[in-house]
């Protein structure tokens, strides 16, 4: 494999982890602008497409409330996510 092949398939695994965070603040900003108020970015987390948040009972009661149109945010912005948990 000469440089440039390794260097193209190096890029891959940056592109990979780049993606999650960039994901988590597309998702945290979505939050705070349909819902109100804020999520710490520890308190989120992304597993196979499903979005959990780790908040008080009252906030997913909210983001319970509003699942549909966060969920149609996400997808307009590019964020593939199939659930809020």
């Amino acid at each position: 494999m000469d440089i440039n092949g390794l260097s193209s398939y190096l890029k891959k695994f940056q592109v990979l982890l780049g993606d999650k965070k960039e994901e988590k603040k597309i998702i945290q900003e979505v939050i705070e602008n349909t819902c109100y108020f804020s999520v710490s970015f520890d308190c989120i987390s992304i597993r196979k497409g499903i979005i959990y948040i780790d908040t008080s009972p009252l906030q997913k009661t909210e983001l319970i409330m509003n699942k549909k149109s966060l969920l149609k945010q996400y997808k307009d912005r590019g964020v593939d996510i199939i659930d809020l948990r």
